[in-house]
């Protein structure tokens, strides 16, 4: 699906090693891994950016386009939810550096798919809307109108849940 950057296989390494390879190029001092999932590891630093260590190199492409997608049509955030902004990536390491952003926001484009959605039976779709709605609740229109605005500038999302579309409250 996605061609792999010269000499980076389709998973990368150690993800100890490329964060300290980070590091060591771009002076970035780590204060505390925020989290991690299947996608990868994410740590703040003393500038108050976010370096996400990827696990998988599509998983890595796919963020970094979509971040360049909505950086190329101005995307600070959609409503009231903010979106990082992104300082660097590095295609060798499958790392993403970004702002941190404070709630609202909305994050994680590891998963989404540009320009193209994932066909899925009505039955399927119906059911997620229905586990979202129930997650969401009274916000579940928000999030609606943040996908709706998000496929018009060609990004579907997949990964939909509260922890990456945040609200205030």
């Amino acid at each position: 699906m996605f061609p792999y950057a010269e000499g980076v296989s389709p998973t990368f390494g150690s993800t100890d090693d490329r964060l300290k390879a980070y590091i060591a190029k771009t002076g970035a001092a780590i204060v505390l891994r925020l989290g991690f999932g299947k996608d990868g590891s994410v740590w703040a630093t003393k500038a108050t950016t976010a370096i996400k260590v990827h696990e998988r190199w599509d998983t890595y492409a796919r963020e970094r386009d979509v971040y360049a997608r909505l950086h190329a049509h101005g995307v600070t955030q959609i409503n009231e939810h903010r979106v990082p902004q992104i300082i660097a990536t590095d295609d060798e390491l499958g790392i993403i550096e970004m702002l941190i952003v404070e709630p609202p926001f909305v994050l994680d484009f590891a998963t989404a798919q540009l320009d193209e959605p994932m066909e899925f039976p009505e039955e399927i779709m119906a059911e997620w809307a229905e586990r979202k709605r129930e997650e969401f609740g009274k916000n579940w229109p928000k999030v609606v109108w943040i996908l709706r605005e998000l496929e018009r500038m060609g990004v579907y999302m997949l990964d939909v849940h509260p922890g990456n579309i945040k609200f205030a409250e």
